[in-house]
């Protein structure tokens, strides 16, 4: 019986070792939080008061579509409140109404800019064109820094996350119009000098630096941002306090306030700069970490209060509490089991040899059962195997990557070409596209005056930009255009196949 035991156990030792490469078992999640983020998203989907839907504000409606828990149903459900409230409001978010002595009404532009870039934040995210929500373009208001900016940093700030996603070409021209380059100058140079950012004052506040990082976090490849970050982080580690939790500055002049709110903005801006809100030594304080405080606001009935004080949760810091609690599972869980074993099975001879692999082991375990006594030796056929084992996962990633490559290549540019007046002059604009299931990183745009020699790149666009106007043209000339599509793959520039060639005549 003994000697079984321990055939058994060495058994299973040697199977850790071999499987462990496979990736598709991980640590187990702490309990109380994942328990609390389940019943959250419960408590969001299922509210019964017809003014806390899910889908009538951002702080809901765009954790619940990262995390994956929305049926085509409740996106559906969306789509059509998000049409319904545009079209009523005649695209004008901004606009608040009051009633005159004669019976009729005033029309005010209130300056809250937010309302656009989070309408658009959410249409983008859930499939709908902003640029053609019931017939209004809600990406246009957002085309002036000196409009979006009366918020102070908070409309910059919403602004960038907003026009990260629908794409910075404006239809009209203007001194003070947006582009991303103007934006983020914008929000470096209001970084205050702790790091951090803050609505207002000079000391950073947790809630705005935390929603700045969200928005700077998309462009952290930039060397300048990059840098703003790095102060950002250490600011976000000065502002921390014991209990892992940080404080807002809530009414003027009044002393900081811990909230479950500032944990949820600081939570979400640490998982997308690839920092553990609960696990990073760094932002760990008495052993507590920010996930921790902000399980500390939890009510054990899908709810979270605002401040700790409160008997009662709040519904916002509720919504708060789950956005930052489906970045950090977005965060943790970067490939889904099924998405192992379905790239798995892409690399048909990693299956092959995985076959031979456990033909090895079945043969290592007869031999342990016969021979309990050579345990070390056993040991060391266990590491080979291990060894060869990792050899097939780096040769299945190598195919990988070059069907990657090769799918890239195959990719199709789209192009057309026409004219179009801007500021009383014709100009060339360009509208592209890809063909195929590829992604892309960016869009390189060609031009030449002969149809075929010449082309010298024009500019360079992002994938999420697809047209672009070509201002330096002059009248009586023939310009050639093409584009193809970019993509770094593994360290490799690689190319997808390049558009018919175009040419227009001014």
């Amino acid at each position: 019986m003994k000697k079984t035991i321990s055939a058994i156990l060495i058994l299973a030792m040697v199977f850790t070792m071999v499987f462990s490469f496979t990736g598709i078992g991980f640590a187990a999640d702490k309990t109380e939080i994942r328990q609390a983020y389940e019943a959250t998203a419960e408590y969001l989907l299922e509210n019964d008061d017809p003014e806390l839907a899910w889908y009538l504000n951002l702080w809901s409606a765009l954790p619940l579509k990262l995390s994956g828990l929305l049926t085509e149903a409740d996106e559906q459900a969306f789509r059509d409140w998000a049409e319904a409230y545009v079209v009523e409001k005649e695209g004008k978010l901004t606009t608040t109404y009051t009633p005159l002595p004669d019976g009729g009404m005033s029309e005010k532009d209130n300056g809250q800019y937010t309302e656009f870039s989070k309408m658009v934040i959410l249409c983008c995210e859930f499939g709908m064109d902003p640029r053609n929500i019931g017939g209004y373009d809600i990406v246009e208001p957002l085309a002036h820094i000196s409009k979006i900016s009366r918020q102070g940093i908070n409309g910059p700030i919403w602004a960038m996350m907003a026009l990260d996603r629908a794409g910075y070409d404006f239809t009209e021209t203007a001194p003070d119009l947006v582009t991303e380059e103007v934006l983020i100058n914008y929000m470096l140079n209001n970084q205050l000098a702790d790091g951090g950012w803050a609505f207002t004052g000079t000391k950073a506040d947790p809630d705005i630096t935390g929603m700045a990082v969200v928005a700077l976090s998309a462009h952290k490849d930039d060397s300048k941002v990059k840098e703003a970050l790095n102060r950002a982080v250490e600011c976000m580690k000065a502002m921390e306090l014991s209990d892992g939790g940080f404080a807002t500055v809530m009414e003027t002049g009044a002393e900081p306030t811990s909230t479950s709110e500032s944990d949820a903005q600081i939570i979400a801006a640490l998982c997308l700069l690839g920092i553990d809100p609960f696990e990073d030594d760094s932002f760990i304080k008495k052993g507590s970490s920010p996930i921790d405080d902000l399980m500390s606001y939890y009510t054990n009935n899908g709810t979270f209060r605002h401040v700790k004080s409160n008997s009662k949760s709040n519904y916002l810091a509720t919504c708060q509490a789950f956005y930052a609690l489906a970045h950090y599972y977005k965060y943790i869980v970067k490939t889904t089991q099924q998405e192992e074993i379905d790239e798995t099975l892409a690399a048909h001879s990693y299956v092959l040899k995985i076959s031979k692999l456990r033909s090895y082991i079945a043969e290592l375990k007869s031999v342990i059962d016969e021979y309990i006594s050579s345990v070390d030796t056993y040991k060391e056929q266990a590491e080979k195997y291990k060894e060869e084992a990792d050899q097939y996962k780096a040769e299945a990633q190598k195919y990988k990557i070059t069907a990657q490559k090769n799918g890239i290549k195959a990719t199709n540019i789209n192009l057309s070409v026409s004219k179009v007046t801007v500021s009383g002059s014709k100009v060339a604009k360009l509208t592209f596209s890809k063909s195929g299931s590829y992604g892309i990183d960016s869009f390189k745009i060609y031009r030449s005056t002969k149809a075929d020699s010449g082309f010298t790149v024009l500019v360079t666009k992002k994938s999420t930009v697809k047209t672009y106007k070509d201002t330096k043209v002059k009248k009586g000339k023939t310009y050639y255009y093409k584009v193809r599509g970019v993509k770094k793959v593994d360290g490799t520039t690689v190319y997808t196949q390049c558009s018919p060639v175009i040419s227009i005549t001014f």
